[in-house]
């Protein structure tokens, strides 16, 4: 599973324990040029947050991280909560972290397919 915490990530990488996942790699800091967020984020690139997703992805250092483990997309999805941080559930990082659904506070990967895209991303060695 590909997952990215984005700038207001400090404190969340404890919680990923909570749902028995394996911490396989970390790379600490994207903040990079825009122009690789929105190459991350092209999928999205007709959708109008598409702009704000970018410049806030390339705002500040983000830890990128690798987790494994059984059912770990699922899981992960369902401890981060919906995209925009309105419709997310209670206790879920998006509600207590997210701003807006383009500052939503994480990105995870939403299939086995697009996480190995993401982590071929991140992690191209």
């Amino acid at each position: 599973l590909g997952c990215g915490l984005e700038p207001s990530w400090c404190h969340l990488v404890f919680i990923w324990s909570t749902i028995g996942r394996h911490l396989v790699a970390v790379w600490g800091s994207f903040g990079g040029p825009k122009d690789e967020a929105a190459e991350f984020y092209k999928v999205h690139q007709s959708k109008p947050f598409y702009e704000d997703l970018c410049l806030y992805l390339s705002s500040g250092p983000i830890v990128v991280m690798i987790l494994e483990g059984k059912n770990a997309v699922l899981l992960n999805r369902e401890l981060m909560g919906a995209t925009d941080p309105k419709n997310a559930e209670k206790n879920t990082i998006r509600k207590l972290y997210g701003i807006s659904i383009d500052k939503n506070s994480v990105h995870g990967s939403d299939s086995t397919d697009n996480a190995k895209k993401e982590i071929n991303f991140f992690f191209k060695n």
